[in-house]
């Protein structure tokens, strides 16, 4: 690990690209102004609706009649901001235990973060990151699968946490290549893994362990795979873990590694977002 990077978690830029992007502040700390400028950058959040793979976004579309490009913009044009219901209060307060959760499996440092960035290379584009992920090969700490599924029986373990192993060297493979990276923290409901019939019909549309079920997706799941590239190309870090608990006891994460075609056509599409909100190009009446 550099010398920049042993910074991580007293300086807000260590580890962060201080060449495509600037630090705008601590989301907790100034949590009321942070609230306001959602409206003023298209944040990593957003980036599922804009790239119309957000199962919410379309439902509220559809409800309304709009294509997902004009209720985003009308979302915007209204600041209707997603009505905070239980989910996503339990999602934000189990960021820090998902965070430590994934340490633990893993026996990788990770160190939670609330740093807003603000990209300078995309128009009005910025990410809230969830925290750093610190793969280190010299002081490696030994792996707990006792917290993945199929712990209790070796051979369901064999099926079950195949995917664990490349995942965690991938982690290191990653931080050998890039050196720290992000990570994602997300709290899902029991469904979100499918069962065993719809996960195997269906893979892709669920959270399916190991890549190959998201290869079209950078390989994680489409839900948040548009909001983690986001992430890398706000921050100009190259690679993210998409870390999850299912139903509260069913740990899967992934590794996704920034790709440059497709952060363009993400920027791109911001552009045109911004165009079409201060433009005439939709067919909106919010009056």
């Amino acid at each position: 690990m550099s010398e920049a990077d042993q910074n991580i978690g007293r300086d807000p830029m260590a580890g962060i690209d201080g060449e495509v992007c600037r630090y705008w502040g601590d989301a907790n700390a100034k949590e009321d102004e942070w609230k306001k400028a959602r409206w003023e950058y298209l944040s990593a959040s957003w980036a599922g609706p804009l790239m119309e793979t957000c199962p919410y976004h379309a439902k509220d579309a559809d409800e309304a009649g709009l294509s997902m490009r004009d209720m985003l913009i009308q979302k915007f044009k209204l600041r209707e901001d997603l009505t905070v219901n239980n989910a996503m209060r339990h999602g934000s307060y189990m960021e820090p235990i998902v965070i430590d959760l994934w340490s633990r499996i893993t026996g990788i440092p990770m160190l939670r973060s609330n740093a807003m960035y603000v990209s300078t290379r995309a128009q009005n584009m910025s990410c809230t990151i969830d925290g750093f992920v610190l793969p280190d090969r010299d002081f490696p700490d030994a792996a707990d699968v006792g917290y993945l599924e199929g712990a209790r029986d070796p051979e369901e373990a064999e099926e079950k946490q195949a995917w664990f192993w490349p995942f965690l060297e991938r982690c290191y493979e990653m931080s050998d290549k890039h050196g720290p990276g992000l990570f994602e923290a997300k709290w899902k409901r029991q469904w979100a893994g499918g069962n065993r019939s719809q996960a195997a019909k269906y893979p892709e549309r669920f959270f399916t362990p190991g890549p190959d079920a998201h290869a079209e997706t950078f390989g994680c799941p489409v839900q948040h795979a548009w909001q983690v590239m986001a992430q890398m190309h706000v921050t100009g870090v190259k690679w993210c873990v998409l870390g999850c608990v299912i139903g509260g006891f069913d740990p899967r994460a992934w590794v996704v590694e920034y790709d440059p075609e497709a952060g363009a056509m993400l920027a791109d599409r911001v552009g045109e977002f911004w165009r079409a909100f201060h433009g005439a190009d939709h067919n909106l009446h919010t009056g």
